[in-house]
């Protein structure tokens, strides 16, 4: 009993201190949202969404919203193109349903706009700052029946408040890495605090299981990655068909959402590889848009976003636009998978590319995705060097087993979950 009220005390006394620590930053919070804006990282008039406060275009929406709403928050674009099928899923199971979507960057909500139910069942929001302003005004103005948060991002604030309002907060296809895991193996109390809000967590496979369950962490068990189950990714056929013709027969290697220090390995592997086919086109697909234009300046390369076009004459081409990696996929025969080059690594999607039917390679460093990794390990091929993509890309160009998608349906289950908690909760 005494080791069960310290603990209690303790963990009082850290989400007082952050707390606090919201309060006094609360000045320098707007500075920096200030300095983000001035960088483009926040949009004109919607910077007042990260301090809770309502947009024109939600306030709007809030008019004609039904009262039974759904907050899900993804991070970014990957969180946000897995969160698709869940919230048709959702849409669909309950037609009196409404769905705020809350993402940190501005790649997501430019994601979330291209949602049919946009404007309609759907809106978007900026997560706002985890202080007792921002998290109290956006409760405040919302309501939510529920708060669902896709893979790792939490903040301390937030599950608490939802649990102090008696909104179910849920945590889906939670993501621990091992390194993660070690590191918290230090605050291990602080995690089972934030996370103790919570309705039910279910991890997105069994190695994320193992790291929650060793930091003392209850989880339910995994049902399959969202990421595995969603649809594979759209391209326009008229632009597919256009490119394709003003391409010919160029042979295409796409290399997906690099991260700074990869594209120099890529690009020196495309400039082996074309020793042995001069017509090979390098297509680099940054993970962050925004460094389209130095990557462009740095390789002497065309800029999608600016409609430049690959001559005969150009060996790489730059795609700094959002929602086209399924295009250039099925454009291209081989793809590689970034931030899997260099340390610390951790890796982005694999399914995307093996979806699309492209033979695929990542790099040593795939971290955030080993279980995804081990099962597919007969479709994905692990590449240390520019000598050893410069060969894949040239000589082994049948892989061993072609990859087949199958949908399981996993929103649709997820969906179920969670409308029988909100249900559950009246």
């Amino acid at each position: 009993m005494a080791c069960r009220g310290m603990f209690k005390f303790c963990q009082a006394i850290f989400f007082a201190l952050w707390d606090l620590a919201g309060v006094c930053l609360l000045p320098g919070l707007m500075a920096y949202g200030f300095w983000r804006l001035k960088k483009g990282k926040e949009l004109s008039g919607r910077l007042k969404e990260r301090f809770g406060f309502l947009s024109p275009e939600q306030r709007a929406f809030f008019c004609t919203a039904s009262q039974k709403k759904v907050w899900l928050h993804a991070a970014s674009v990957g969180e946000t193109l897995s969160a698709f099928p869940l919230i048709d899923a959702l849409l669909e199971s309950d037609k009196k349903l409404d769905v705020i979507l809350t993402t940190m960057t501005i790649t997501g909500y430019q994601i979330v706009r291209s949602h049919p139910a946009y404007g309609k069942r759907l809106i978007h929001a900026f997560l706002p700052y985890d202080t007792p302003l921002g998290r109290t005004l956006f409760l405040n103005h919302w309501a939510p029946s529920g708060a669902v948060f896709i893979e790792s991002e939490i903040w301390p604030g937030i599950p608490r408040e939802c649990a102090r309002r008696h909104i179910p907060f849920m945590l889906v296809n939670a993501r621990l890495s091992e390194h993660s895991a070690r590191n918290w193996s230090h605050f291990r109390m602080i995690l089972q605090a934030i996370l103790a809000p919570a309705r039910w967590i279910i991890p997105r496979d069994t190695g994320d299981q193992r790291q929650f369950q060793k930091l003392g962490i209850p989880v339910l068990d995994p049902i399959g990655d969202l990421k595995a189950d969603a649809a594979p990714l759209k391209a326009d056929p008229m632009q597919l068909a256009s490119l394709q013709a003003k391409l010919g027969n160029r042979p295409i290697f796409v290399a997906l959402s690099t991260h700074e220090g990869e594209e120099e390995i890529i690009i020196a592997a495309l400039k082996e590889a074309r020793t042995k086919e001069p017509e090979l086109l390098g297509v680099i697909v940054p993970r962050h848009p925004e460094r389209g234009a130095t990557l462009a300046a740095q390789f002497n390369a065309p800029r999608r976003s600016l409609g430049e076009f690959p001559t005969l004459a150009d060996t790489l081409w730059i795609i700094d636009t959002l929602g086209e990696v399924g295009l250039f996929l099925n454009l291209a025969q081989s793809a590689f998978i970034g931030k899997s080059l260099c340390l610390p690594g951790g890796g982005h999607n694999p399914f995307e590319p093996l979806k699309a039917g492209c033979r695929t390679a990542c790099g040593p460093y795939m971290s955030n995705w080993d279980d995804s990794c081990f099962h597919l390990r007969d479709y994905l091929t692990v590449l240390k060097t520019d000598a050893a993509i410069a060969k894949w890309i040239t000589e082994d160009r049948i892989p061993p087993v072609p990859y087949v998608f199958e949908k399981k349906n996993l929103s649709f289950r997820l969906a179920c979950q969670i409308l029988t908690t909100i249900s559950d909760n009246k």
